[in-house]
């Protein structure tokens, strides 16, 4: 951008005239600071710093973020330092650069390996957003420019830029909500990383769109011309896939172009909610819907807070489109999320958000409040691996019983969900209820579980047993907290009997019985100084048993076959247990006695792990008979299940027809389903089956065709 068009962006926006002239103010500041700087384009430097700030001003941010983006690589790259960004332009603009300069200060340690600087990184970046959530959009406008400018830098730079940028700043943008910067980082990297699949994905995205083009356009002329007939007033605008998306459910459809029905998106913004239901209508007058692919996401939003109507539907000659619906501010926040936040006058007048800018976020990002619960980890490579779970996996939403709603990363569990209330709860958790049930603790959530807590009236402490299972950061590092205030001797010793005891239990050394060059090099691997700091780590909860064991193992010229808890039960997948009498009831094998088919076992349950089974003459079982189950082996069904459904021309009897095959194969019918849409002829039959084997559900299919009235029958 050359400085007239950002003075015209400056003058175009809504800041206020003193604004304006202290943003001017700053660019010349900027300039002299970076003068005789070159980029790697051979462009005066300044021209970066401009671009970010010209992006933030485009998301609407206000004067003092504006600024700081202008100067965000001064007090790293040039003679400027950090007091006279503050003497010049106040400590709001100087705390903002300091945070983004700190994000990258981590480059300049040369004895850092490359996973710990990325580590590293990760967590100065993941504590600058904590502490005012506009540094991480100052960082990400940055990203975007560079991203967008990566043609002039070496091959290698270019995919490490490109790998970083997917892996972690788009899935950080859709976090946040920012749909439109997410897409655009994606195919930019994704054209740099994969140059050849890129093309490919183009070349098949743009042919589907020339073939559809003449009733995408009847689509959309018959949206503005009822919509308006309806006295509803609506902007519609058309989207197109972005390329990486395309690819990602390429790669899930066999690259069949034809399955993936959003390639073309119709979108209509109107003024009210009630409206987006009336245009929902207006749409199925005429185009027939896909009736799995409605999805209400303003009664439901998705978890980064997106909100709209889509619907797939049918034109009259084959074409498939999508329709979606939402009003402006839903748009907006689609589009630019978190910084659509800072459009609201509203949030601008708060006195909280003149004095510190860390103002309260909207309850969709109030994730990012938690990312300080990050600073108490320990900083060893499982940190980034708790990051990706906690942060960038997929998402479900859990209700408590009172309707209020918990963002969790998919694989959450009941103890996630109590120190997502309440980190007190947690500690005073002693069981839990999904949907009226009694689970376990180890027990996965699914989206839209209610969720209930049974707890104590006082804090009686988690279960390092807890570590196991969670997967959230809060729930991580407020157990390991837990186990850190307890008495340094009594987590050392605590530890010394796990580790020893596993050690035991597969057969390898104790580790004062290591070399001690070994013994030296394992402490380091785990950033401690002796073993006895090993061992009170381990009692606290900062390592876990299994990857200090894992590394004894790797390194021993026995290598046994390691065999943790959380794996046992996988051993026996042929047998399953039934526990008082109940099939549904979850449970784990105990390591203790290592249980087999055949032998006599018992169930108990076990405070913080929920219910293990063990053998009858364990010598656990033997010393405390307390909390016991009768418990049984079983062998579960070897028939396979599976889903049909079924598209036909209704009729009488057709349901008797479809059963009575069916019967007549051998194969049971778990459960059945028909849908008949009012006033039409057409219906779908959803039947669940059980049959022998796929040859056996291969013929049913067949046969199934055969039915008078019958046009499709697919395995979903």
């Amino acid at each position: 951008m050359t400085e007239q068009a950002f003075k015209r962006a400056i003058r175009q926006s809504s800041l206020t005239n003193e604004a304006q002239e202290a943003v001017l103010r700053a660019m010349a500041f900027a300039q002299r600071a970076h003068a005789g700087q070159k980029r790697k384009s051979g462009e005066e430097y300044i021209v970066h710093p401009r671009a970010v700030a010209a992006t933030l001003l485009e998301w609407g941010l206000d004067a003092d973020t504006v600024i700081a983006g202008l100067l965000h690589d001064t007090v790293e790259d040039t003679v400027v330092s950090e007091s006279e960004v503050v003497t010049e332009f106040g400590a709001t603009v100087g705390r903002l650069v300091d945070g983004v300069t700190k994000i990258g200060h981590v480059r300049l340690n040369p004895s850092m390996t490359s996973d710990e600087r990325s580590t590293e990184n990760l967590r100065k970046l993941l504590l600058a957003m904590s502490q005012d959530i506009r540094v991480i959009l100052i960082k990400l406008a940055d990203r975007l420019h560079n991203l967008r400018t990566l043609e002039h830098l070496p091959p290698d730079k270019q995919q490490r830029i490109a790998r970083e940028s997917l892996s972690v700043y788009a899935p950080l943008a859709d976090r946040l909500g920012m749909g439109e910067l997410k897409a655009e980082i994606e195919d930019i990297s994704f054209s740099y990383l994969d140059p050849k699949s890129y093309a490919t994905v183009e070349q098949l995205r743009d042919q589907r769109l020339r073939e559809a083009e003449r009733d995408y356009a009847e689509l959309i002329a018959f949206l503005r011309k009822q919509i308006k007939a309806a006295g509803i007033t609506a902007t519609i605008t058309t989207r197109v896939k972005h390329l990486y998306s395309v690819h990602k459910k390429l790669k899930n459809k066999a690259n069949e172009i034809g399955s993936i029905y959003d390639i073309m998106a119709a979108r209509v913004i109107v003024d009210e909610v009630k409206q987006c239901y009336e245009v929902l209508g207006i749409v199925h007058e005429r185009y027939k819907p896909l009736i799995y692919r409605i999805k209400d996401f303003i009664a439901v939003p998705k978890p980064n807070g997106y909100q709209s109507l889509h619907t797939t539907v049918l034109s009259p000659s084959g074409s498939i489109f999508e329709v979606q619906i939402r009003t402006q501010q839903m748009h907006d926040e689609a589009e630019h999320g978190l910084a659509a936040h800072f459009y609201y006058d509203a949030q601008k007048a708060s006195k909280a958000y003149r004095d510190r800018q860390s103002v309260a976020l909207p309850k969709k990002l109030e994730w990012v409040s938690g990312l300080l619960e990050w600073q108490d980890s320990d900083g060893t490579a499982s940190f980034r691996e708790d990051l990706f779970d906690d942060l960038f996996s997929d998402r479900i939403f859990v209700f408590s019983p009172l309707g209020d709603l918990y963002d969790l990363p998919d694989g959450a569990t009941p103890v996630d969900f109590a120190f997502a209330v309440h980190g007190q709860l947690g500690y005073r958790m002693r069981g839990a209820k999904v949907n009226g049930r009694i689970v376990n603790l180890n027990h996965k959530l699914n989206n839209r579980d209610i969720v209930e807590i049974v707890a104590s009236k006082k804090d009686s402490g988690p279960s390092r047993d807890w570590l196991n299972f969670v997967v959230t950061s809060k729930a991580k590092n407020r157990i390991r907290a837990w186990f850190r205030t307890q008495d340094r001797s009594a987590n050392q010793a605590m530890g010394k009997e796990l580790v020893e005891d596993e050690l035991s239990r597969l057969h390898l050394p104790k580790l004062e019985t290591l070399p001690p060059d070994r013994l030296a090099a394992l402490c380091k691997q785990f950033n401690r100084s002796s073993v006895e700091e090993l061992y009170v780590a381990i009692g606290e909860g900062q390592i876990s048993v299994g990857s200090l064991i894992q590394r004894v193992a790797t390194s021993s010229k026995k290598r046994p076959k390691l065999q943790f808890l959380r794996k046992i039960a996988s051993a026996q997948k042929a047998t399953k247990v039934e526990v008082a009498g109940d099939r549904s009831i979850s449970y784990e094998l105990a390591s203790c006695c290592q249980p087999k088919p055949g032998s006599q076992i018992v169930a108990r349950t076990h405070r913080g792990v929920g219910i293990l089974i063990h053998r009858q003459n364990c010598r656990q079982i033997s010393r405390d008979t307390s909390s016991l189950l009768p418990a049984q082996w079983y062998q579960p069904s070897s028939l396979q299940h599976h889903r049909l459904l079924i598209k036909a021309r209704d009729r009488v009897n057709l349901l008797g027809d479809i059963t009575s095959l069916i019967a007549r194969h051998g194969a049971a019918i778990v459960g059945i389903h028909s849908h008949v849409r009012p006033g039409q002829t057409d219906v779908q039959i959803e039947v669940r089956v059980e049959v022998k084997d796929v040859l056996q559900l291969n013929t049913i299919m067949k046969e199934l065709e055969k039915i008078t009235g019958i046009a499709t029958v697919v395995k979903r």
